[in-house]
């Protein structure tokens, strides 16, 4: 009796395996493919259809490369918000009960004084041609809506 629930065991501890194992490899695959449909390549052709230069301005590789983020891609902060993180305690600190607002307070300033700003995203070089270009008012930056893989 026990030696045949030991091999009703395996089978089904096989059968799980192999389950599992398709699985993975159908998810693989479909990770494969997906990052193959909307892999990003920054340099060359696929560049030139997300930034089109059209004035007399001439964009240097780190312009080009800042530009080909896209309108939607937030700059990680230099520096950790703490003013925010602040006013946004104190607001919440005003609906607590006195004791529970030092809690929160003191929970908070802990959290702050251990706090990094978050790594950079972008280079020193596409920062200092983001800035030159922000300083710029005669260059105009118009987003362009992607539809489907590029």
């Amino acid at each position: 009796m026990l030696s045949h629930l030991s091999i009703v065991k395996e089978k089904e501890f096989v059968s799980c395996q192999n389950n599992q194992k398709v699985k993975f490899d159908r998810l693989l695959n479909k990770s494969k493919q997906h990052s193959a449909v909307n892999s990003i390549d920054l340099s060359g052709g696929q560049l030139k259809k997300w930034v089109v230069n059209i004035s007399k301005y001439k964009l240097y590789e780190p312009e080009t490369s800042v530009l080909a983020k896209g309108l939607n891609f937030a700059i990680a902060p230099s520096v950790t918000p703490i003013d925010e993180y602040v006013l946004s305690t104190e607001k919440a600190c005003s609906q607590l009960a006195l004791a529970e607002a030092e809690s929160m307070r003191g929970e908070i300033t802990n959290i702050l004084k251990k706090a990094k700003p978050p790594v950079p995203n972008i280079s020193k070089e596409e920062k200092l041609a983001l800035d030159k270009i922000r300083k710029d008012t005669s260059i105009q930056i118009l987003g362009r809506i992607k539809v489907g893989p590029q």
